[in-house]
């Protein structure tokens, strides 16, 4: 589950485009069975992978996740 939304995200920093806030959360959301469970997964990736601008709502990989990302790919 996480591997398909740090793809996702991956995928959305290589081009520069960020990440609705809301559909990741959906995204998470569909893949478990309690909503807290949910709230707890996306609270661990906003305070360890992830940049947030809270303003526009808007996710990308923090550098050093991308940075990860991109050695384990090449």
């Amino acid at each position: 589950m996480l591997d398909e939304v740090f793809e996702r995200l991956y995928l959305n920093s290589k081009s520069e485009k960020r990440t609705d806030l809301e559909e990741l959360y959906r995204i998470i959301k569909e893949s478990f069975l309690e909503e807290k469970d949910a709230e707890y997964v996306m609270d661990f990736l906003k305070k360890y992978f992830l940049e947030v601008d809270e303003e526009t709502r808007q996710v990308k990989l923090s550098s050093w996740t991308y940075s990860l990302f991109e050695m384990s790919i090449t």
